[in-house]
């Protein structure tokens, strides 16, 4: 049963609004749970700590930088000897605004960090979980953002719980995920080296290079695996840079009106999947297209190098990781 902690804070981001608890795994439970979803790799566990996770509704600010609120859970190893370190997991792209860790409780990353001793934040992001706006898929800095007040949110709920964290914070993510873990360690050295520091990060497969490595490979005229990754980002982008008055300025028909009502949290990708043409690029008008390709000074062009997140010099260790399997990104 879920209980509501009677909790109060300011507005301030990070500060929480609502705090729930969800669920408590004892180890023995999570190293049966694990067994069976690693049991074709060979990784090792170390699971030494029951875990009790939490729902957690907390202030952070959207792409307008204007008060708003998001979710996210905190798994808490418990029966701690010391501080124990922070790590904080974002995850791939999803479309359902239901799909995330507020909503289904305990996953195998909540599970394997919590259960190995760190205190484990998973933010669902804005557009997702209890936000109902439209996610910024693939804008660096309220992906940035929306991280860090989630760290910040599990701060004070470990002050407010008695929970013992050390300074130590760990970053990583896949996918989606894994832009948004570098965006977040870019945002946090440039922005907040006073406040906060990152111990190192591991993204995983991110496209940290959208102005011309997902650029290049979007604007090719072959099958995609995922196509809905397009029209995802030129929406998200419309919302924050207007770059039309309607779709129709941009989609060729049926798209400009069967795509974006696809995109109102309700949906899956393989719905959209199932409208998409194979192609990505073949959702376009042939007018656009000539104008986004020929012109580097195109609005489209320029809010996504605007969003890349690799052109920078960090501080602490990154560690890239990929999946030979994984030919989206």
């Amino acid at each position: 049963m879920i209980g509501l902690l009677n909790i109060l804070w300011s507005q301030a981001p990070g500060d929480i609004h609502i705090v729930e608890y969800m669920d408590n795994m004892t180890a023995e439970e999570i190293i049966s749970e694990l067994e069976t979803d690693f049991s074709d790799i060979e990784i090792p566990l170390d699971i030494i700590y029951d875990v009790t996770l939490y729902r957690v509704e907390y202030h952070t600010v959207d792409p307008y930088n204007e008060p708003t609120i998001a979710s996210g859970v905190i798994a808490f190893p418990l029966n701690q000897s010391g501080p124990l370190p922070f790590f904080s997991f974002q995850h791939g792209t999803i479309l359902r605004r239901t799909s995330v860790a507020s909503v289904n409780g305990f996953d195998v990353i909540s599970m394997w960090l919590g259960g190995r001793g760190y205190i484990t934040v998973i933010p669902d992001f804005l557009g997702l979980g209890v936000s109902e706006m439209l996610h910024p898929y693939m804008v660096s800095i309220p992906s940035a953002t929306v991280v860090v007040d989630m760290v910040r949110a599990g701060r004070n709920l470990c002050d407010s719980l008695n929970f013992s964290f050390s300074e130590q914070l760990f970053l990583s993510g896949y996918s989606e995920g894994g832009y948004v873990t570098m965006a977040a360690h870019k945002y946090i050295e440039e922005e907040l080296a006073e406040e906060i520091q990152v111990t190192a990060s591991a993204p995983c497969a991110g496209p940290y290079d959208l102005s011309t490595v997902m650029y290049d490979l979007m604007m090719t005229p072959e099958p995609y695996g995922s196509p809905y990754y397009l029209p995802y980002t030129v929406l998200a982008y419309d919302d924050l840079y207007e770059l039309f008055n309607s779709p129709s300025e941009y989609f060729v028909s049926p798209y400009d009106t069967l795509l974006p009502p696809l995109f109102d949290g309700n949906h899956s990708g393989n719905e959209v999947n199932n409208v998409m043409p194979s192609i990505p690029m073949e959702i376009f008008l042939p007018e656009i297209i000539e104008d986004v390709t020929s012109d580097t000074d195109h609005p489209l062009r320029q809010a996504l190098q605007d969003n890349d997140v690799y052109t920078w010099v960090p501080q602490a260790p990154v560690t890239l990781l990929h999946s030979i399997d994984d030919e989206l990104v």
